[in-house]
């Protein structure tokens, strides 16, 4: 199953097992946004650079078994009408 596809349960058990990584996850939710986004439009700003850089920080600490909470690794959006340095607010 692609990583998009998960529930944030399984995403998030997944990630503390060891049988997914952040990364992994990162990487198949910017690719399903880059092929639905020119059809959907649900974004004003995608930063996949620092989706990554997160992603694999996140993947280190769990490779060191430093878990920091349930939601350790696992991607989430801000909402555009909240400022967020160097993001587009509308």
């Amino acid at each position: 199953m692609e990583p998009y596809k998960l529930s944030l349960a399984e995403a998030s058990r997944m990630i503390r097992d060891g049988s997914l990584t952040p990364t992994r996850l990162a990487e198949s939710l910017l690719d399903r946004i880059d092929k639905l986004e020119p059809v959907v439009e649900a974004w004003v700003t995608v930063d996949p650079e620092a989706a990554m850089e997160a992603a694999e920080a996140a993947t280190r600490e769990a490779e060191e078994g430093r878990i920091r909470s349930p939601l350790h690794g696992v991607p989430f959006g801000v909402k555009d009408i909240y400022y967020t340095e160097g993001m587009r607010t509308t």
